[in-house]
């Protein structure tokens, strides 16, 4: 090995490695230790800046790391500020930024020192191809498109995929590792907070300031994603969308994009109140007078030329508050633009009580209730907690309104499946963007331990006499609906969550199509009743594991299945009707994990709730959906009001089949001891009932089913 040596004149070095931290000690040992093992660091600095103040990584870094520099950087909490500081604080002539999880291919050093010398005065931001865990799969940089709270998804260019490729320009790529002149680097704006937008904006001003963003196919690494103990920094949509807004101005590229996507994960108030106080400020004392503005200049925010836009009519009484008066222009356009001045007037009030300086609701809400939402099994910051009374009141509802994307509804009468099921959904999906209610009606009730997950998580638990499952989803639904989460779910416990990212992937086929108003994730494991076999025989396109690869994820997404293989494994002869090559999307849905857009529960309504056993209950919300003649009946087909329900193969959980809502003759009997099963569509549709809301009359016209009873909802 060749530890980092040789300084030259006025301690500059030809490169010095820095990696921004938080309370990432593991982290930074094995990278420091794989860097002196395996990398040529002659003439190259080691840097780490400390953004949370770690004494281990101190001690590590200034008692072991020869050479190596700490420097404590708790001023400005942010990905952004820590990495900025690498910059400030290096002693070499070009510097490579890393997360402080990340692992280099050998000889990758060497090379960006060589690269470097045959280009003194490269004005270029450079990076390579994140590797993945197998070592195989790469991706080279981030195609600029919204999902997921971010602008950029991980893409490949075959170009990358040989490490002796030449470099190519690249959109962007992700900020795990880069490289850099310390004279070149433009730096990121200030005002940034936490963790957001990096990607796109740095690659913009670097092309700004007269330089390329090159993908160097040898520059490869991995990033440990992966966190068993969860993610050890804050992470919050608020300060995503902060960013976002506050580099879209800087750049002075168009915030609507930002807007919108933000308003499909949070109440659009809410994304108001945000960008308020992004752009605005600190308020100027002694204030001037507002003044009602007459025309706004639309232009301004895309950077394009001045278009100013007359304000609607009634808009100048709407922005007679003093916190919107108080907004750039272009601001005010893109508001009344995206919202209209109608929802801006109905918002104002909710809204003032952003303004700079003022808690925002997360942390009103952590005050008032005196609870982090946290992963399961890390250490939670709680006042006294007494469970039995707690109930879901005000704080709990703002902390739902203002953090999560999605309600997940578990209505049980099983008590097996469950702790598995929520393990693998808070292992893969983004902390902090979630809620759980768990409506327990099974006889045995379950266990204390996960009862105590829940209320120290600002989860809920709800206890019931079995009242069928439609009841319980139902009792979840409504408060998931008072708590505004963009997305609902109503999950089955015997449904595991294998990969991150699988609620990102669900959520996009939203996009594919307007009329879709719910989406299932594939599974794995198929029924293969409708398939000629006998209910309960199911056929696994993979088998069941623990943990699923990459590769099986890529796999089951290619819809290419490999026959034999699956045959090998099945103990019956499999139906030839039955498809190894699956594409796309199916119409149709069966809850065991469907996810709501909330509006279109508001429109279609709740579930129905004279079915006891689960299994009809789908079908019902099914016809509901695609009827033109629902919930206002017609007998004419209307194209334009049919609405769809999905399942997708974007995304994948393995659902067991386990019986957790089905045939009334396998479940106990006690759990009906309170309530008559229930199971008949065709008593609730005319003239017959249709999974997919039409039929065909006697002259061979298509025309909607109507429905014969309203929706049963039970009171209490």
């Amino acid at each position: 090995m060749v530890l980092a040596t040789g300084q030259g004149v006025d301690g500059v070095v030809a490169l010095t490695i820095g990696m921004a931290t938080y309370d990432d000690f593991n982290g930074v040992y094995f990278t420091l230790q794989a860097l002196r093992l395996y990398q040529d660091l002659r003439d190259t600095e080691l840097l780490v800046i400390d953004n949370f103040g770690c004494p281990a990584t101190k001690q590590l870094v200034e008692g072991w790391v020869h050479g190596a520099r700490y420097v404590l950087a708790t001023e400005v909490r942010g990905t952004a500020a820590a990495k900025d500081r690498v910059f400030r604080e290096a002693h070499g002539e070009a510097v490579l930024c890393c997360d402080s999880h990340v692992l280099l291919a050998p000889g990758t050093v060497r090379r960006l020192k060589e690269y470097y010398r045959e280009h003194p005065e490269c004005p270029d931001l450079l990076q390579g191809p994140l590797v993945y865990d197998d070592l195989q799969t790469i991706s080279t940089h981030f195609e600029p498109v919204w999902r997921g709270e971010m602008w950029g998804i991980w893409q490949t260019d075959p170009r990358g995929q040989d490490p002796e490729g030449e470099p190519f320009e690249i959109p962007m790529q992700g900020m795990g590792l880069f490289s850099c002149r310390k004279d070149a680097w433009p730096g990121f704006n200030p005002m940034f907070r936490g963790f957001g937008w990096e990607e796109g904006y740095i690659h913009e001003k670097v092309r700004r300031a007269g330089g390329r963003c090159l993908c160097l196919p040898w520059l490869r690494w991995t990033h440990r994603f992966g966190r068993l103990a969860g993610i050890e920094y804050p992470l919050t949509v608020e300060e995503k969308l902060r960013n976002y807004v506050i580099g879209h101005a800087e750049l002075g590229w168009d915030l609507t994009p930002v807007l919108n996507h933000f308003s499909e994960i949070l109440p659009k108030d809410h994304v108001v109140a945000v960008a308020a106080e992004a752009l605005e400020g600190p308020p100027q004392a002694p204030e001037p007078a507002v003044t009602t503005p007459q025309e706004v200049d639309a232009g301004a925010a895309g950077g394009g030329a001045t278009a100013p836009a007359t304000l609607t009519e009634g808009a100048d009484q709407v922005l007679q508050s003093p916190l919107l008066g108080r907004l750039p222009s272009p601001l005010l356009a893109l508001l009344l633009i995206v919202f209209g001045p109608k929802r801006i007037g109905q918002m104002v009030r909710g809204v003032e009580r952003f303004a700079y300086g003022a808690r925002n609701s997360v942390e009103e809400a952590r005050v008032l209730q005196g609870v982090e939402d946290r992963s399961r099994g890390e250490v939670v910051k709680q006042a006294p907690h007494q469970p039995e009374e707690r109930a879901p009141g005000a704080a709990s509802e703002a902390i739902g309104r203002a953090t999560s994307k999605v309600a997940f509804i578990y209505p049980i009468i099983r008590t097996d499946f469950i702790e598995r099921s929520i393990d693998t959904l808070t292992e893969y999906t983004e902390k902090g963007t979630y809620r759980i209610i768990i409506v327990d009606q099974s006889l045995e009730g379950i266990k204390q331990n996960l009862v105590d997950y829940l209320y120290e998580n600002d989860h809920l638990y709800i206890r019931q006499k079995n009242q069928g499952y439609s009841n319980a989803a139902n009792k979840g639904i409504i408060q998931a609906l008072q708590w505004q989460t963009p997305y609902i779910a109503v999950v089955n416990d015997d449904t595991e969550f294998m990969y991150y990212g699988w609620f990102e992937d669900a959520i996009e086929e939203f996009d594919s199509d307007p009329k879709i108003v719910a989406v299932n994730p594939d599974s794995p494991r198929f029924s293969m009743a409708g398939y000629g076999r006998p209910h309960g025989d199911n056929l696994d396109i993979i088998p069941y594991k623990e943990k699923y690869t990459p590769e099986d994820i890529a796999y089951l997404k290619a819809g290419n299945y490999d026959k034999e293989e699956i045959q090998s494994r099945t103990s019956y002869e499999i139906p030839e009707t039955f498809p190894f090559t699956r594409r796309g999307v199916m119409d149709g849905i069966t809850t065991w994990l469907t996810i709501f857009k909330r509006e279109a529960l508001m429109e279609l309504g709740l579930f129905e709730e004279r079915f006891v056993w689960g299994g009809g209950e789908d079908y019902d919300m099914n016809a509901r959906a695609y009827s033109c003649g629902y919930p206002v009946p017609r007998d004419d087909c209307d194209p334009t009001l049919h609405r769809r329900m999905v399942s997708t193969m974007k995304s994948w959980v393995w659902h067991h089949w386990g019986k957790s809502k089905d045939s009334k003759f396998e479940l106990d009997p006690e759990l009906f001891k309170h309530k008559e099963p229930w199971n008949n569509l065709e008593e609730l549709w005319a003239p017959t009932f249709d999974l997919l809301g039409h039929y065909t009359d006697e002259s061979g016209v298509i025309r909607p089913i109507k429905r014969k009873l309203p929706v049963l909802i039970e009171k209490g």
